[in-house]
């Protein structure tokens, strides 16, 4: 606005955008990097912390290790009951490269492997997990990559699936609450039995207490 008009908000509320190269890049430094400059992610406490903590090196190990980017952009959205980041890079596209590695006929068929959480492209390295626990931890969980979104909204018990303008590379959304919902280790407990995973979910079901 101008004049009266002129309204003011705390910079800390404000989106903050990092770009990394990369070759060479660890998700532990990056994160501890993160919350050195990032006001918003010192505040974390508890199981809170933990939420974010493994949410985000999950998501940009993933970014690191599958995408063939040459930069990963990382954006950290505070906000007044909730916190999101986001994960940008510009490489092959989650679902294209499932899609290929895995000889499916479609990035659809791509998703719904991707959402059981049982599958990886590279095994020797990564269990396939991340992402099916990161979506169930969140509030809201999203995927963006080619013309296909993926949403899970824990909020509203909802699933959805939708065409998107297209877009290269892979943007990944987690926004969860500062109290959160649940703990990992309920989120554990209920999908694993003695620390192997043992169970998955494609339809959405209410979180056990």
């Amino acid at each position: 606005g101008a004049g009266r008009a002129v309204r003011y908000r705390r910079a800390e509320g404000a989106p903050t955008r990092f770009r990394f190269a990369r070759l060479g890049l660890a998700e532990d430094r990056v994160w501890e990097a993160l919350v050195e400059r990032v006001p918003a992610l010192a505040k974390l406490v508890g199981e809170a912390a933990s939420n974010f903590h493994y949410a985000f090196t999950e998501m940009l190990n993933n970014a690191i290790d599958h995408a063939g980017a040459q930069t990963i952009d990382v954006v950290i959205e505070p906000g007044q009951d909730r916190l999101a980041f986001e994960i940008i890079d510009d490489g092959e596209g989650i679902f294209e490269h499932v899609r290929r590695r895995l000889s499916l006929s479609t990035p659809l068929e791509a998703l719904q492997e991707i959402s059981k959480g049982k599958v990886t492209t590279m095994p020797d390295r990564h269990t396939g997990e991340g992402i099916f626990f990161t979506s169930k931890i969140a509030d809201i969980f999203q995927i963006d990559s080619g013309d296909m979104r993926w949403i899970v909204d824990n909020l509203q018990g909802d699933i959805g699936v939708g065409n998107i303008p297209p877009l290269r590379g892979t943007r990944v959304r987690f926004e969860a609450g500062w109290v959160p919902r649940r703990t990992l280790e309920s989120l554990f407990a209920e999908y694993t039995d003695d620390t192997a995973f043992s169970t998955t979910c494609l339809l959405y079901t209410s979180p056990s207490p």
